[in-house]
């Protein structure tokens, strides 16, 4: 997702050829858990696309703040819900720090409190239906959402589907692969310093010192929910992937199966942490860079930072640019792909999804309102951009706003079956964005969603030394020669041996299971 480990929202996220979690994972029980068993006594009553007889109310968690035309808008949502769906939306908004796992929307899930949906991701998606928190949506897509398969692709669910049971709903299909391992500099600043082109990590430094100078009050590159992907085909001549759920590891993509390679003991960690540790020290870097929580897309739109992690095809340009030209209205971006002849490993077919709790009695009328959404462009149009000729305008077949305020999260509807691009998009990204996954790779680590269940007491332990320890050398703040003897000591104390084995051991057992 756009601004999670979100997507999250990764945004973020993640690539699967197959999906589901490592051959080692259990079924969910389905008769002893209270949430579930309201789950299977609730079996929709209504059948097919059409308008059902019985009138629900449905309540989403979205993430962010309401927009002040979104309040209004909602009006005519529901208005073509009712007239199409007999069904009436209410969106309750929570900040961006309450998404993922151990946060406010997990803890209201283990509460029981009444929503209907949310957005997730695989990772995390997994750790809930270990807790038997998210509802089976099996026979809702097959029933309830033919457009929304058809505007997909089948990876599209298998990359929610765990233990052959679809635990997520698929949104929007961009072109993902290599998502985030560009970098969006500011062009605008790279042309007034005299530059043209950002093809190594020196190339990089140079551009952030030249306007340091020029700028005093900026700073390289906001908070991120890596600091790895952007700079790992800068930093190393091999070819590694990296993602969140599996932040210990790097996958060694040139291995015949695939391997697991400990990130925090390569050359690419210490390589890494020396080139921010460079800019922290010579004040390129906030020095709140690791407390400030505010999402990295909003900290890059107020126009005090030169660049930020990219996504796939150049995607910040739609997704990112709208907002930072109205605090900066001259400003452009312009991605660049270190080693650009290395082969895009696709992690991800989704740039989010959504699941539902066990407990909601309104699964079926979800599944019909995101299908819904994903109809059809004229859809899309609509909950994207609003009224035609009152929110937006169409030039030329794109889009001009009239309303700038965000309505339904585009980034998450977007899809390139029915692609629908603003005015101020070039028409040399659009090029790129619809080509950007040609020729590209299926990770060896896609589909495999480890069943931690056998190591949660280490993996627990070792997201703590991970936060305190292993993050601070990561991003800068702590050199790598002071800080990762302490956090090698506080890794093994923390089960490190098993936690590595235990993953390496599943991991072998799903490569082995793709022959």
């Amino acid at each position: 997702m756009k601004k999670i480990a979100v997507a999250s929202l990764s945004l973020a996220v993640l690539t699967l050829l197959t999906v589901g979690c490592s051959t080692t994972n259990k079924d969910t029980p389905t008769s002893s858990n209270p949430s579930v068993s309201a789950q299977s006594s609730t079996k929709p009553s209504d059948s097919g696309t059409g308008r059902p007889a019985e009138f629900k109310k449905i309540k989403m968690v979205a993430l962010g703040d309401e927009s002040p035309r979104m309040k209004d808008f909602m009006t005519d949502v529901n208005k073509k819900l009712k007239d199409e769906l007999n069904t009436e939306l209410t969106v309750q908004y929570m900040p961006w720090s309450a998404y993922g796992s151990g946060q406010q929307i997990e803890l209201m899930l283990a509460a029981g409190q009444d929503f209907d949906f949310t957005f997730t991701d695989p990772t995390w998606l997994n750790q809930l239906v270990q807790k038997k928190e998210a509802y089976d949506l099996t026979e809702l897509a097959d029933k309830y959402m033919p457009d929304l398969k058809k505007n997909l692709t089948p990876q599209h669910f298998e990359e929610f589907t765990i233990n052959n049971k679809l635990y997520g709903i698929p949104m929007g299909y961009a072109p993902l692969s290599a998502n985030a391992y560009s970098i969006s500099i500011r062009q605008d600043l790279l042309e007034e310093v005299n530059m043209s082109e950002i093809k190594s990590m020196d190339d990089l430094y140079t551009f952030a010192t030249l306007v340091k100078a020029k700028h005093p009050d900026m700073y390289a590159t906001p908070n991120t929910v890596s600091f790895v992907q952007p700079y790992l085909r800068g930093l190393s001549d091999k070819n590694y992937t990296w993602d969140q759920g599996l932040k210990y590891f790097l996958t060694d993509e040139n291995a015949s199966e695939g391997k697991l390679v400990s990130f925090i003991d390569s050359p690419e960690f210490k390589t890494q942490s020396d080139f921010f540790n460079k800019l922290y020290t010579n004040g390129l870097l906030a020095k709140d860079i690791l407390t400030n929580k505010a999402a990295a897309q909003d900290l890059f739109a107020s126009g005090k930072y030169m660049w930020m992690q990219g996504r796939s095809g150049g995607n910040n340009i739609v997704e990112v640019l709208p907002n930072l030209q109205k605090n900066v209205p001259n400003a452009k971006l312009k991605d660049f792909l270190f080693a650009p002849d290395k082969p895009k490993i696709k992690n991800a077919y989704s740039s989010t999804a959504v699941m539902v709790p066990a407990y909601s009695k309104n699964a079926e009328r979800v599944a019909m309102v995101l299908n819904l959404m994903q109809k059809n462009l004229d859809n899309f149009d609509f909950f994207a951009y609003g009224i035609k000729d009152k929110d937006y305008k169409l030039v030329n077949d794109k889009v001009e706003r009239i309303n700038k305020d965000e309505l339904f999260y585009q980034w998450a509807l977007f899809n390139v079956n029915f692609p629908r691009y603003e005015t101020t998009v070039p028409d040399s990204f659009i090029t790129i964005n619809k080509t950007w996954d040609n020729g590209a790779i299926p990770s060896k680590a896609f589909g495999f969603t480890p069943n931690m269940e056998p190591v949660k007491v280490e993996r627990a332990k070792l997201d703590s030394v991970y936060d305190e320890r292993i993050k601070p050398i990561l991003v800068g703040v702590i050199s790598y020669d002071k800080g990762i003897e302490v956090a090698k000591k506080e890794m093994a104390a923390a089960g490190w041996d098993k936690y590595y084995s235990e993953l390496q051991k599943q991991f072998s057992a799903y490569r082995a299971g793709k022959k």
